[in-house]
């Protein structure tokens, strides 16, 4: 599949108003409840997959256009929580009975994700 502009314009515009939704929702979500834990990302995670699946079955069903599938799962929910597209694909490999895979994802994606965010933070702050 060639990259053309009016894809990278979807995924553009999907993205940025996904992003404004989820700082929207966390920030109300936060408000309302106590900072003991992270409700608002939370919410985005939970909302976020939640949206995938209907969007992703619907446009299955009902829709043959790729703008769309740009528009609404790469950008607006891209932008709105990547949790989601983490989520769809492991329910992927699960459905195609791909059961070691799924697992590899889910600890990989985890384990080393973590290990990453917390060698940056050791990369980037200074030593006392």
């Amino acid at each position: 599949m060639a990259i053309n502009w009016i894809m990278l314009l979807c995924v553009a515009l999907g993205g940025a108003s996904g992003s404004v939704a989820r700082f929207l929702l966390a920030s109300w979500v936060n408000q309302l409840h106590s900072a003991l834990f992270p409700w608002g990302t939370f919410a985005v995670n939970f909302f976020g997959c939640v949206l995938f699946g209907i969007i992703a079955a619907s446009l299955t069903q009902w829709f043959s256009q790729d703008y769309l599938k740009w528009l609404l799962l790469v950008g607006f929910l891209g932008g709105f929580t990547t949790f989601s597209t983490f989520a769809y694909e492991t329910v992927n490999l699960l459905q195609a009975q791909r059961i070691g895979y799924a697992f590899l994802n889910i600890g990989l994606s985890t384990s080393l994700c973590l290990l990453g965010l917390w060698l940056g933070l050791k990369l980037t702050t200074p030593s006392g």
